[in-house]
């Protein structure tokens, strides 16, 4: 797995040592539910799903920390069923603290073009098919870094 850097962010393979920084996100009730499962009851829950990513990202193009320059996780990106014919899919989880502040669009434009640069592909197949807007209490947008991803077209070729 790469390690891609950005001027502001850091992303990185997930390590077990992101577990107290994931636990801290993925018990909020806010974030699970939205992205499909349910909220971490423990730490030691927290450090098996990371064990389980570790696994997962021996095989395939990997769950990626998204961090800033400070090393400490703030979410992660899940890269995963890239097939021939240039197509993937991208998940992307980010504690609440850190929402508007465009870094899951950052993180996510920045894995799109390193993965096309080092994967071989020759475009990224990016099908936002809804977009459906979740507001948090203070009425940001949740899903902003779809949003950012709409403006890029449906495949985004590689011109070297």
């Amino acid at each position: 797995m790469m390690t891609y850097m950005s001027d502001r962010l850091l992303i990185r393979p997930v390590h077990l040592k992101d577990a107290p920084a994931m636990y801290d996100y993925a018990k909020d009730p806010r974030v699970g539910p939205m992205a499909g499962w349910n909220p971490h009851a423990s730490l030691d829950e927290t450090k098996a799903v990371i064990k389980q990513m570790m696994k997962v990202s021996e095989t395939s193009s990997g769950v990626y920390a998204v961090c800033l320059h400070d090393n400490v996780l703030l979410g992660t990106i899940d890269i995963h069923n890239i097939k021939p014919g240039f197509q993937g899919e991208m998940g992307l989880v980010l504690h609440p603290d850190y929402h508007g502040q465009g870094i899951m669009s950052e993180a996510g434009r920045l894995c799109s073009f390193m993965l096309l640069k080092h994967s071989g592909l020759s475009a990224w197949n990016i099908a936002i098919l809804k977009i459906t807007l979740r507001l948090n209490a203070s009425g940001k947008n949740l899903c902003s870094a779809m949003k950012a991803f709409s403006v890029m077209g449906i495949a985004c070729p590689i011109t070297a």
